[in-house]
């Protein structure tokens, strides 16, 4: 619809979507080629499936450029007063839409509007419509539009008789309007309070929208970047609940509903060796087959978290000869995670014989630091992705870092970072071994939670208040 800016891409998550599917979405840093999720098949499908796991924008303000010239906009577009004078009839309304419509991800929506100023008649009205909606008319009063109405307190239904609802709104009131595609109904709320199921059977991808009538009138909008008189939160919570009641009243009754054919212990099993977790593998499985080499991944990756890398690098070296010229991944972790051995005993070493960090050395003393940084931008520049860039320079950034602990580029040097890369090199070695690089519990988890957002992208609208890893999987 309307252009789409830098303001819109900063638009904040409401917290009442942040623990549902679309905030789950949202999260990834890039849903295209993010990581998370494996999908096997060919180009085509998954690209395809990707695709709509890209979290469509919020609403963020009224677009103005294609409401009527009888309204003007205020404070970045979020406030619109009426300029008239309309002449009286019901044709001289301006309804304005959102930039953006309700997101297909989103299965419940709620945005306010405040009442700066009732104007000469009080004509204000609240609701959703489509983008063909006839704008010179009031929410309601056209096709494919529902409003609740302020001079008289009735609502409207694509163009049918309007009836009784609630209270006129006036000056000073705030008015919610909330989209429920779980229920496909629509309800409003005046100052934080409910005022129960407004419209029913509501379909289509729906725009918020205001619509004003007489002269003065003047309206605000929040839509979720301030907190809500109405506690939506607890809506959305309250709603989850009730759908995982339901779900647990259908698997209660195993004749109607069978397990599937899964065998959990072997996917936890395959998880333990997967991972190194030799010990409770072997005290689990009571077996000591295929273990060796989740043996010598595990002892890998505590080199690494000990700050031992040239141990692992040995060790590598001696199972799988020649790897490091095959897998330019595994080689840049490890090259790394030397560089950063270094870098730590080095401003050990300093700090104990004379209290200086490694930034504050000589030329000289900095030397040995100086000649790995520049052996690990020449081997690796221009051949990383974005982040793995960042990461190098980072490193090679702590050289000129005074404060190593708070600094931005003390990440490093955190324990995460190790881990970080024990993880990389252990998933590469599993690779080189012809594993997959996640285990079977993990690409199950994965596949639960891809087949989750893509139905809720198609517009499932139970799945799309789930946020599979925070409700089901995270404590």
């Amino acid at each position: 619809m309307a252009r789409t800016n830098a303001k819109e891409t900063e638009f904040p998550i409401p917290s009442y979507l942040r623990n549902t599917n679309y905030g789950a979405v949202c999260s990834q840093k890039d849903p295209r080629t993010i990581n998370t999720f494996d999908v096997e098949g060919d180009d085509y499908y998954r690209d395809s499936m990707m695709a709509v796991l890209i979290p469509d924008p919020l609403p963020s303000r009224w677009n103005i450029i294609e409401s009527s010239e009888l309204v003007e906009s205020i404070n970045d577009e979020r406030e619109l007063r009426f300029m008239g004078p309309g002449s009286g009839t019901e044709h001289d309304s301006a309804t304005v839409l959102a930039n953006h419509p309700i997101p297909s991800q989103a299965g419940i929506y709620y945005f306010e509007i405040e009442v700066l100023s009732r104007g000469k008649e009080g004509c204000i009205c609240i609701g959703v419509c489509t983008e063909g909606m006839e704008t010179g008319r009031l929410p309601g009063w056209s096709s494919a539009s529902w409003g609740y109405h302020g001079v008289d307190g009735t609502v409207f239904s694509c163009a049918d008789r309007g009836g009784n609802y609630g209270s006129a709104f006036t000056t000073g009131d705030v008015i919610g309007c909330c989209v429920d595609r779980v229920d496909k109904t629509v309800f409003y709320t005046k100052n934080g309070v409910s005022l129960g199921i407004a419209h029913r059977h509501v379909n289509g991808q729906l725009y918020p929208c205001v619509g004003l009538k007489s002269e003065g009138e003047h309206v605000t909008v929040n839509f979720g970047e301030s907190p809500f008189y109405f506690n939506i939160d607890e809506y959305v919570a309250r709603k989850k609940k009730e759908m995982f009641e339901v779900i647990s009243e259908e698997n209660s009754t195993p004749e109607e509903n069978p397990r599937p054919d899964i065998n959990v212990r072997n996917l936890v099993l395959n998880y333990l060796r997967h991972n190194g977790f030799v010990q409770t593998f072997q005290a689990l499985s009571q077996k000591n087959g295929s273990i060796k080499s989740a043996l010598l991944r595990r002892d890998i990756q505590d080199s690494i978290l000990e700050g031992t890398a040239s141990r692992a690098v040995k060790k590598i070296n001696l199972r799988y000869p020649g790897c490091f010229t095959k897998n330019p991944d595994l080689a840049f972790c490890l090259k790394c995670a030397q560089y950063l051995d270094l870098y730590g005993n080095h401003e050990e070493l300093s700090t104990s014989k004379n209290g200086n960090s490694a930034t504050e050395q000589s030329p000289a003393q900095l030397q040995p630091l100086v000649e790995a940084a520049q052996e690990l931008v020449a081997e690796f520049s221009g051949t990383l992705s974005t982040e793995d860039q960042k990461f190098l320079g980072d490193c090679v950034g702590l050289l000129a870092c005074s404060d190593t602990e708070n600094g931005s580029v003390a990440y490093c040097l955190s324990h995460e970072t190790r881990e970080a890369l024990a993880d990389r090199v252990n998933r590469c070695l599993l690779e080189i071994e012809g594993n997959p690089k996640s285990s079977s519990l993990e690409a199950f988890l994965k596949h639960i939670i891809l087949i989750s957002e893509v139905k809720s992208a198609k517009v499932h609208a139970l799945n799309s208040l789930v946020n599979v890893k925070k409700d089901l999987f995270l404590p």
